[in-house]
């Protein structure tokens, strides 16, 4: 019976044995399992960590470009104040103009070139920008604007306000207005710079400075001299005039007729003998004339003078009938807008299009 007994123990203790090899090579599994798992966690949070680290620095450099978008278009709005085209290309290639009425007080001729200017501008198209005209102030992108008399400038853009001057008081002292060929060019070169154009150096261009500007000086008129007094008309640029006087049918006295230059004052001429006069251009000295003309080349500051020698307080006035014309015309000026005389190049203009749309 003893052997019995002994195998016995001996299995059971083999199958102890067994048991606890097994057990080991199961914890030795899970530790590694373990181990496998917190690896990928920790890799899974590096790359998380990565991502967003990224997704961060793309955030970042988006929101430094949109900065810088921004910025540079804070900038071009800034300059589209100053230079409505810009305006225009913002507002997807329409700028809209108003022209304010012009005043009762100008002539016909300047009121039919304020009306060639309005067709000339109106569908223009400059920079891939379409002009159009509106009635309605409030809409405007630019205005323009008159100013019967506008100090030493006839013309002057200011932001989207361009305001163009009528006339002048500026020529012996009492207003005249310049003719239409002036006002219709002026306003014309003050859209140029709404539009981008700087000054030509084409002496011709529209946008040549300084311009070909002159007075309206195509006059017809009546009048009358008291006896003993002196009436005087301005010159106020030089160049080519025709001008003729005639005694009035209902007049009692003749009368005297004299050019002089800017530098001689009339009384002093007349009273004093003071000063010179043009013989060309004029009557004979201390000679009254019932009708005179003369078709004359004159300077800046030339005076028309008419002078009724009758003794003062006889009661005989000379009543004149005086009509002046300019003869020689302004120049041919060219309206089309010079690419060198931009602003602003076509890559900038196309880059403010792009940033916008």
């Amino acid at each position: 019976m003893k052997p019995v007994i002994i195998i016995a123990i001996i299995a059971i203790c083999v199958g102890a044995a067994g048991v606890g090899v097994i057990g080991y090579s199961q914890y030795t599994t899970d530790i590694e399992s373990l181990e496998n798992q917190l690896k990928q966690e920790k890799y899974d949070a590096e790359v998380e960590q990565m991502r967003l680290e990224q997704e961060a620095a793309q955030e970042q450099a988006r929101l430094k470009q949109q900065n810088q978008i921004n910025e540079a278009k804070a900038d071009i709005e800034l300059k589209a104040k100053e230079t409505p085209l810009l305006k225009g290309i913002i507002n997807g290639g329409q700028l809209y103009f108003y022209v304010e009425p012009i005043p009762n007080y100008v002539s016909k001729s300047v009121r039919d070139g304020v009306s060639l200017l309005i067709a000339q501008l109106d569908g223009m198209r400059v920079s891939g920008v379409t002009l159009q005209q509106t009635y309605s102030y409030g809409s405007a992108d630019f205005t323009i604007n008159w100013a019967k008399d506008y100090s030493t400038h006839i013309g002057r853009q200011i932001g989207d306000h361009l305001l163009v001057g009528l006339g002048s008081s500026g020529c012996g002292g009492s207003w005249k207005p310049f003719d239409a060929t002036t006002v219709h060019a002026v306003a014309y070169h003050e859209v140029g710079h709404a539009l981008g154009q700087d000054h030509s150096k084409n002496s011709n261009n529209v946008m040549y400075t300084p311009a070909d500007n002159r007075y309206e000086y195509d006059y017809k008129d009546t009048i009358s001299l008291s006896d003993g007094y002196v009436q005087t008309l301005y010159f106020c640029h030089s160049g080519d005039v025709y001008f003729t006087t005639e005694k009035a049918y209902d007049s009692s006295a003749s009368y005297e007729v004299y050019l002089i230059p800017s530098s001689t004052d009339a009384s002093d001429f007349v009273f004093r003998s003071e000063g010179t006069y043009i013989p060309t251009c004029s009557g004979d000295y201390n000679q009254s004339y019932n009708s005179f003309w003369s078709n004359c080349t004159i300077a800046d500051g030339t005076k028309l003078v008419l002078y009724n020698p009758s003794k003062f307080g006889t009661g005989a006035d000379a009543r004149i009938n005086i009509e002046i014309r300019e003869t020689n015309e302004h120049k041919n000026m060219n309206f089309n807008f010079e690419s060198s005389s931009r602003y602003y190049s076509q890559e900038y203009l196309d880059y403010v299009k792009e940033l916008f749309q």
